[in-house]
């Protein structure tokens, strides 16, 4: 059992799906045989087509009975379901053998479409996905993944016909009464405002990152900060979970045109650094690497520049990786190769948690500091140098004002590279720069 619940969606294989015999139906789990049709007939999926054509269906009678299921997760607290398990008959039911479905693949995505068009609002963090055995080639079960949703509540909607918001309720998914849809209307703001006060708490221990080895009064910096959607991802002592606080020093990318591999470093990848052991923190764990060097060549001058990294894990699961520096000036390859890294450490966090789904806010924000005579940091308004990652422009050529980029939504690994593009796509057009359609990233993890 715990190999099916503690794997990402897009690893989970047959194996993990035969591991669930004698499973229980439950709070977080649902089960279904096969697709439901009204008055005892057969789904027309269920129907073999004629050669040359493809299957018909699913029915709505079938849709309405799988989507209430995944509604009542979404208003609750997620959970997965199983399309192609049967089960037993006592109470609560367990999984008691595999029923393979036709075409699971093509099943699940019409499943995934019809999706958006019965619950209301729409799930975009649902995810469907066939997975084949059995004895006929494309046969198979469908694996529902549903987070608990922060767009809740939830209902089921067709044709201009409003149906029920359900609720999970131990097995079984119940119709939700007006109270208990006003009462989950609140704590869905609450839960908004937990995310939002997490990120103001991050933008205020970055301001507690200081270079000890330079006497520079102006900080140009990142902070790169991911904070889990639906709640805590539970992670016992982050500091001694050493694996957690590895970065690279670069993450690949390609020119598609020219078919060239470029690659991102980090903005210590050049110089030789010292790095600190992991550190207990407040309910967390804290890594730092420090960078010493000297830009210009007057022997005063030696060793002025100070670079920072520091990563922050906390065991609510949230992330934070910041970058300051004493040099006047950030590239576009540092920031997207750290917030590489900061995806990477949100897979590792999620998964050594035990909740591998886990959604998660990501936030970017680029600020220009002073340190006054008393040592506080002092935001400014002040223009700091920015390269690009075109060669002529990576000589910092463009100038970048202090900047928070719109908030982004993490989902699987498979997502990764999708969201750096789009975070350098924001980089491009916030320097009046049209987004650099032919350059794409590579796997992160």
């Amino acid at each position: 059992m715990d190999r099916f619940f503690g794997k990402p969606l897009e690893q989970i294989d047959a194996e993990d799906i035969r591991s669930l015999i004698d499973t229980p139906e439950g709070q977080l789990f649902e089960i279904k045989s096969k697709l439901a049709a009204d008055k005892n007939s057969s789904d027309p999926w269920d129907i073999a087509p004629e050669s040359g054509k493809q299957r018909k269906g699913p029915g709505d009678y079938a849709k309405e009975n799988i989507f209430k299921e995944i509604v009542a997760f979404a208003n609750s607290e997620g959970g997965w379901l199983v399309l192609g398990l049967t089960e037993t008959l006592d109470h609560p039911k367990r999984v008691k053998d595999v029923a393979p479905l036709p075409d699971c693949h093509a099943l699940a995505e019409r499943l995934k479409r019809a999706a958006y068009e019965w619950i209301d609002p729409p799930l975009p963090s649902l995810q469907c996905r066939g997975i084949e055995m059995g004895d006929n080639p494309g046969e198979g079960v469908i694996v529902f993944r549903v987070p608990r949703s922060l767009e809740a509540p939830h209902r089921l909607y067709k044709k201009d016909r409003a149906l029920e918001a359900y609720k999970r309720v131990s097995d079984e998914s119940k119709p939700m009464k007006m109270r208990e849809i006003q009462g989950l209307t609140l704590d869905m703001a609450k839960g908004q405002e937990r995310i939002d006060r997490e990120f103001h708490i991050a933008r205020e221990r970055y301001l507690l990152l200081k270079p000890q080895h330079s006497s520079k009064r102006g900080l140009v910096g990142f902070n790169i900060t991911l904070v889990p959607l639906s709640g805590p991802v539970m992670i016992d002592r982050p500091y001694l979970q050493t694996s957690l606080f590895e970065r690279k020093m670069a993450i690949d990318g390609i020119f598609q045109i020219q078919r060239q591999r470029f690659q991102l470093e980090t903005i210590d990848a050049l110089h030789n650094r010292s790095i600190s052991v992991v550190q207990p923190i407040l309910r967390g764990g804290r890594k730092t690497w420090s960078v010493r060097y000297s830009i210009a060549r007057q022997p005063q001058s030696e060793l002025d520049e100070e670079d920072l990294i520091n990563v922050e894990i906390f065991d609510s699961g949230t992330i934070q990786l910041s970058v300051k520096s004493t040099f006047n000036g950030l590239s576009s390859r540092w920031t997207l190769a750290e917030i590489g890294n900061a995806l990477s450490i949100t897979e590792r966090a999620r998964i050594i948690g035990g909740m591998p789904d886990t959604e998660y806010a990501m936030e970017v924000e680029f600020i220009f500091e002073e340190i006054d005579a008393f040592g506080k940091s002092i935001f400014q308004e002040q223009e700091f140098k920015f390269g690009l990652l075109n060669e002529e422009d990576f000589h910092f050529s463009r100038k970048l004002s202090p900047l928070l980029l719109p908030r982004y939504r993490i989902g699987s690994s498979d997502d990764f590279p999708r969201v750096l593009k789009l975070v350098m796509d924001d980089l491009y057009n916030a320097v009046g720069k049209k987004d650099m359609d032919d350059f794409e990233f590579g796997p992160v993890c």
